[in-house]
């Protein structure tokens, strides 16, 4: 592996503990935006393509790292109809650069999206990463910036970049869209029910007495519609309280 190659690889696995570490959107926004500077990029956008029930370009915006005039400006002249980046990244598998997104001729609008991007906003290169699941395309992550680093390693690590960021907000979003049934001290008893302990061993190692503990347990029964504590359990797990 050459120096420069390996010194890519490096930056992937940081980036990819620092993600695993934010704890908001905010967060990792900010630690996205200083990894992709190490390529000379400062702005990026995550977005799924508008649908039925996300009619506009915004409603399917996941993660903003775009200039706040550019992301107005984008948003309110609909210029996603247009823009040949948002077009081609349908089309494609893996990564590619801005300026190899081809531009219809009759797509002035597409020349001018391009044009404002660059003069008024210093977007002037890019690169596109098209995100794709079970079903084909779902969404892109789109990184600019007045000079970057085109070549093939740097592209490769920008991809990595990309899927992991991609990753842990969906994780991030997931979490804030679906809010814990639980408190913090009915999760910690149910995983020590879940691990076979009975309310004096759960008392012992919390420190706790052993009818707070059959409280706990009780409220949380009731916080998980259950009957009994193997249900309980059971149903910790699927709603993602506790770790199987």
């Amino acid at each position: 592996m050459s120096g420069l190659a390996f010194s890519h690889y490096q930056t992937v696995l940081d980036a990819v503990e620092a993600f695993e570490r934010t704890d908001s959107l905010s967060a990792l926004r900010d630690r996205l935006t200083a990894v992709i500077a190490t390529f000379g990029f400062s702005h990026f956008c995550y977005a799924a393509p508008p649908s039925g029930i996300r009619p506009k370009f915004g409603d399917g915006v996941l993660l903003n790292g775009w200039p706040a005039g550019w992301f107005e400006q984008y948003s309110d002249s609909n210029f996603h109809l247009y823009d040949p980046v948002t077009r081609f990244t349908r089309k494609q598998a893996r990564a590619f650069l801005w300026s190899e997104a081809p531009v219809a001729d009759d797509n002035a609008i597409g020349r001018s999206v391009m044009q404002i991007a660059s003069t008024d906003y210093h977007l002037r290169h890019g690169l596109c990463v098209p995100i794709h699941g079970l079903a084909g395309y779902q969404a892109s992550i789109s990184f600019a910036g007045a000079e970057i680093d085109d070549r093939f390693e740097a592209r490769s690590a920008m991809e990595m970049i990309a899927v992991y960021a991609v990753n842990r907000c969906n994780q991030l979003r997931s979490e804030v869209a679906a809010p814990r049934l639980l408190t913090a001290r009915e999760r910690e008893v149910m995983a020590w029910v879940a691990a076979g302990k009975t309310a004096w061993d759960i008392g012992c190692i919390l420190v706790i007495s052993e009818d707070t503990v059959n409280k706990l347990v009780a409220s949380a029964m009731r916080r998980l519609n259950a009957c009994n504590r193997p249900q309980a359990v059971a149903e910790a797990i699927r709603h993602g309280e506790i770790a199987p």
